[in-house]
């Protein structure tokens, strides 16, 4: 690896004021949590004044949660939190601007990518978001993040070259102890143009896929060394989802039916029970693994690694993302509007026990 200052630390002054501090994990914070069988809350989030869909994407894992708001309906969403009950509009939705909430971590600070919908191609930008103030990581490193540790480093992507001159995807790390460097973890080998590495684990490691659908191969990039994620027999066409302590949750095909698929940190693989019609996975520190947007009406499926746990809520419910402590943050949806976006809904937390 190496570390790289960047050119104008008088670019990232703001940022180093506000990003420094990104780590300071607040006493208290609640245990890494695994899924059992209990009796699962539903808590209804609220909006911002005026706001008419909000949904959660990340939380802080002991209450606090980050997402989407769409505070205006001829607008996109824009980037929201929720604190004590309380919603925050922390940047309002623009026209051609479309925001992806990544993750959070402990302190709160939260990140997301932005990509703006220009004539000549998407522009893509990465942003840090703490109590409502939003710093931009520099676009000329970051075009977009992956990841925030626990003690503030962020995980992210650049491409270097252009559409033209077989541009490459490297993947950086943002250092919160040394707010004006950037330390470059390797470089995704046969990347097409367009494609963006999919999720990047605590300690940095990037995970991605290369291929078709018909052939895609999945592999971690960990300390500059690709690692593929390999198939066990009767398993094909697999794609991959998230990252968590090591391990690794997507889809594939396995016996005709598309199933939901953990790679262990010991190198197991298994095919998911009960995961038919599950859509996309997201997997916490504890091996707790969560079903998203699914054709079943039956809520959302969970999983303790390997094993069928439970399904939570309903008809409607929908899972975005799992915290460390166990908690499942997503939304309710509810039809598309009169302005015929897609469907939106309440922003909602599920809990255990």
């Amino acid at each position: 690896m190496r570390s790289r200052v960047l050119g104008s630390a008088a670019a990232l002054g703001t940022a180093a004021l506000l990003l420094g501090s990104l780590g300071a994990t607040p006493a208290g914070a609640a245990p890494h949590t695994s899924a059992s069988a209990c009796a699962w809350t539903r808590t209804t989030l609220p909006l911002t004044p005026g706001a008419v869909f909000g949904e959660v994407h990340a939380t802080d894992h002991h209450g606090g949660a980050s997402g989407l708001i769409r505070n205006d309906p001829a607008l996109p969403d824009g980037l929201g939190s929720w604190k004590d009950g309380t919603a925050s509009l922390d940047r309002a939705g623009v026209a051609f601007m479309t925001y992806e909430v990544i993750d959070q971590n402990g302190s709160g600070t939260y990140v997301a990518n932005s990509t703006y919908g220009w004539i000549t191609g998407p522009v893509y930008g990465a942003v840090a978001v703490k109590d409502g103030q939003i710093t931009y990581f520099p676009s000329y490193e970051f075009e977009g993040v992956l990841d925030i540790a626990e003690n503030g480093d962020v995980t992210g992507w650049t491409k270097r070259g252009t559409a033209t001159s077989n541009p490459t995807t490297h993947i950086l790390r943002w250092n919160a102890d040394r707010p004006t460097e950037f330390t470059e973890l390797g470089q995704v080998p046969d990347f097409p143009v367009w494609d963006r590495p999919v999720d990047a684990d605590e300690d940095g490691a990037v995970l991605y896929s290369v291929g078709s659908s018909s052939s895609t191969r999945n592999y971690v990039l960990r300390d500059g060394r690709s690692i593929e994620l390999k198939n066990t027999a009767g398993l094909e066409k697999t794609t991959v989802d998230a990252i968590s302590n090591g391990r690794v949750v997507g889809h594939g095909v396995h016996e005709g039916k598309r199933v939901g698929v953990l790679w262990d940190n010991d190198g197991t693989v298994t095919v998911l029970p009960n995961s038919e019609n599950s859509g996309e996975l997201e997997i916490n520190k504890s091996g707790m693994i969560v079903g998203g947007a699914s054709s079943a009406a039956d809520g959302i499926p969970v999983w303790q690694l390997g094993t069928f746990v439970t399904r939570v809520g309903g008809a409607g419910d929908v899972a975005r993302t799992v915290g460390d402590d166990g908690t499942i943050g997503g939304l309710t949806v509810t039809p598309a509007g009169a302005d015929l976006r897609p469907p939106k809904g309440t922003p909602a937390l599920w809990h255990c026990g």
